[in-house]
């Protein structure tokens, strides 16, 4: 990943030592303007200051909010302070369910949302909420690469643009037992919490039992579940080891979280600026690409040091598994009223000629 600025324990950028002038300072800023191909930056003066606040409902310390709070920095320094986005995380401005409502109401002019938690508003938001469309990053690329501009089009609907998205770490599948086919799943206590994990339960015959994050742990260490669909990631935070012996690495769906801000809000800069807030955001987009996938195997390397096996799934479970993805995907389309197929139809054509 590129190199930007350390910021302090605040999110904010530190302070330039007095050693080094103003004069200095801005040289260094017009430099980097130059590089990235935009010319030199001229600080704002103050009454020429924009400020946009943005809301997150993740906590700080998350590889989300922290790749936002580096975007903020990056369109500050690249207009020269004309542009000031203050980044208010953990649901200080709206809880996560409330950010949409939020910036269509005009309450805050930027906000990051879960896709496919908004597919009410955002029709094809949740494509990559599928299971077992995607194998990888990989294909989770070409699937957001696809959906991204109908995304886009959905939200200048409303009043919003998209900047960015960026994944959470796959979700996988963890058993008590080992698990070589489907078959295996029927019976056990299989954790679920949505729509989609309550439908995957029911295909496989296994016992629904409903269970928040917050109760997880718990649940885990008294023998409340026997498997479950989550990422490595929460494993470890729920501390899976201590009941679930098995991970098996199947990408079961690559969710992804994306950065709004309104249109209005975004049309008001000078174009100049415009260019600018869109270079940061695809620079955010593609570190916060390589932060997911730094953080998925952070997380599977402390499952397997705690002892649990970690592993792909084998060829049998892979193939069933990708069966039941092509169910979930026709149910999908069905209930966009045909528009999936403008996603999903380049999608697999385009993994058939791989």
């Amino acid at each position: 990943m590129d190199r930007r600025p350390e910021v302090d324990g605040a999110g904010r950028m530190p302070v330039p030592a007095r050693r080094c002038s103003r004069r200095a300072w801005l040289q260094a800023l017009a430099a980097a303007a130059i590089a990235a191909g935009r010319g030199p930056v001229r600080a704002a003066s103050a009454d020429r200051v924009r400020t946009w606040q943005l809301a997150t409902g993740y906590p700080a310390h998350g590889f989300h909010a922290r790749n936002i709070e580096r975007f903020a920095q990056d369109v500050q320094a690249a207009t020269g302070g004309a542009l000031r986005i203050d980044v208010h995380a953990g649901g200080q401005l709206a809880p996560l369910p409330e950010i949409l409502d939020g910036l269509r109401a005009g309450r805050f002019e930027a906000g990051e949302v879960l896709l496919s938690g908004s597919a009410a508003q955002l029709p094809l938001a949740d494509v990559d909420a599928v299971p077992f469309v995607v194998s990888g990053y990989e294909d989770a690329r070409r699937l957001a690469g696809i959906s991204r501009a109908f995304i886009d089009q959905d939200a200048r609907a409303l009043g919003l643009r998209l900047l960015f998205d960026v994944p959470w770490p796959p979700q996988g599948l963890y058993a008590r037992r080992p698990v070589g086919s489907i078959a295996d799943l029927r019976g056990m206590r299989f954790r679920v919490y949505n729509e989609t994990t309550r439908r995957f339960a029911a295909y496989v015959q296994a016992q629904p039992v409903e269970i928040g994050a917050v109760e997880l742990p718990e649940a885990i260490r008294t023998g409340r579940i026997d498997a479950m669909l989550t990422s490595a990631a929460t494993g470890v935070d729920s501390e899976a080891w201590n009941g679930l012996r098995h991970f098996y690495d199947i990408h079961a769906w690559i969710p992804k979280n994306a950065v709004l801000v309104r249109l209005a809000a975004f049309d008001a800069l000078p174009p100049e600026h415009q260019g600018r807030v869109l270079d940061a955001a695809a620079v955010a987009q593609q570190r916060g690409w390589q932060m997911s996938q730094d953080e998925a195997g952070a997380a599977r390397q402390a499952l397997a040091a705690r002892g649990m096996t970690v592993e792909p799934p084998g060829a049998i479970l892979a193939r069933e598994l990708k069966r039941l993805g092509e169910k979930f995907s026709l149910e999908w389309i069905r209930g966009t009223a045909g528009r999936g197929n403008a996603v999903f139809l380049p999608y697999f054509t385009q993994a058939a000629s791989r």
